[in-house]
């Protein structure tokens, strides 16, 4: 194999973790109730709305946050686990690790509340979870 179709692998596998992140976030983000408008991602506002009107139960969350815990693992593996590309890890959790869906609501539902400067209400929950796991499991 030539460098060139190597560094092409490399960036077909870069984009192919991200496509499987986008996915997870958008599919995820679909809401069950038929009056609901369908918007291409989870925001900040629509997250705490949802909630606020029960129509974000312990079943929809719980589906919600495993699928984006599961797009940002598979962009976390995909960036460390290359052989001709390997990348920085996104965030360093401990072996074993359990993210409990319950406990990331309620840490989302705090950073909300005491940072509503940062969080507008068109922000994408996705990047404000990845930040929240980085802080947790930070890498040195």
């Amino acid at each position: 194999m030539t460098a060139s179709g190597s560094s092409g692998n490399a960036m077909t596998s870069k984009c192919t973790g991200l496509a499987i992140l986008a996915i997870a976030v958008c599919a995820a983000a679909t809401p069950l109730s038929a009056r609901a408008q369908v918007k291409p991602a989870m925001t900040v506002e629509r997250y705490q709305k949802m909630i606020a009107a029960g129509e974000f139960g312990d079943a929809l969350m719980g589906v919600y946050l495993h699928a984006l815990f599961d797009g940002l693992h598979q962009t976390h593996l995909d960036f460390t686990t290359r052989k001709d590309d390997r990348q920085k890890p996104i965030y360093c959790a401990p072996r074993n690790t359990v993210l409990v869906p319950k406990e990331m609501n309620a840490e989302l539902l705090r950073e909300f509340a005491a940072r509503p400067e940062l969080y507008k209400p068109d922000t994408p929950v996705g990047p404000i979870v990845l930040g929240i796991l980085q802080r947790r499991f930070p890498c040195s």
